[in-house]
């Protein structure tokens, strides 16, 4: 199938949704044809690699449902440098080099479409400012996991963690007040630079300072503007580039 074909495909397949983005603008217009474009549907299961460190990229993803890790191992020890979400695109890191900086594997059941990559390839080379500004999205989020290492508390870290997911998930769900994540502690501990004893702790201190409670993975909080304050969390960094 050539690039022209997906995007008719895409187009004629949801027109209406196409014409709502239209109204929205052209930059609207143009994310939704680039996402439209992923034809196949995969369910995956937890635990499923959907890409290995220096594997070469065959498939852009873009997920659907669920939440997917980005891991780096050294030995035993494993760091969770990224997660993506539904709407986000997998593979985005690999432009230009051909293969993947991280593994990529799911936290739990997750569903992603997929499009061959050079086909992803030759459709963003038609619009390269979308393909841009969500490389700059996913860049500013690796920036700011970064900086939260050095500035933030456990407890601030884990909270900030769930601030971030609640903002990104509002772009498809609409903001909730609980946040359900697949995550355990040690997936948290993971993703903070610390031990899961560690994680244990700072989630209890949370709920005993009565800012939120963390059961399997899900986040429960009757105040996100006092939990975003204990986080030091600043949503400015997820709209500085709109996607």
């Amino acid at each position: 199938m050539t690039v022209d074909e997906v995007v008719s495909r895409s187009d004629l397949s949801i027109s209406s949704a196409h014409e709502e983005n239209l109204r929205a603008g052209p930059q609207a217009s143009r994310l939704g044809v680039l996402r439209r474009s992923f034809q196949r549907e995969v369910h995956l299961d937890a635990g499923h690699v959907l890409a290995e460190r220096g594997e070469a990229i065959e498939k852009a993803n873009l997920v659907i449902d669920g939440f997917l890790l980005h891991t780096l191992h050294d030995g035993p020890k494993r760091a969770i440098v990224g997660v993506s979400l539904p709407g986000d695109i997998v593979g985005l890191s690999a432009f230009g080099i051909g293969s993947m900086g991280h593994s990529v594997v799911t936290a739990g059941p997750a569903s992603v479409r997929q499009l061959e990559f050079p086909l992803f390839e030759e459709l963003s080379a038609r619009m390269p400012s979308i393909v841009l500004q969500m490389a700059s999205l996913e860049a500013a989020v690796q920036r700011q996991w970064i900086a939260n290492c050095q500035r933030l508390t456990a407890p601030q870290h884990i909270a900030h963690l769930f601030c971030e997911w609640r903002h990104r998930l509002a772009r498809s769900n609409g903001m909730k007040q609980v946040v359900r994540t697949p995550f355990s502690q040690t997936d948290l501990g993971d993703m903070c630079g610390i031990s899961a004893i560690h994680a244990n702790r700072a989630v209890a201190n949370l709920r005993n300072a009565g800012l939120a409670e963390i059961r399997r993975g899900d986040l429960y909080t009757s105040d996100w503007t006092e939990l975003e304050k204990c986080a030091r969390f600043d949503p400015s960094y997820l709209r500085a580039v709109r996607t």
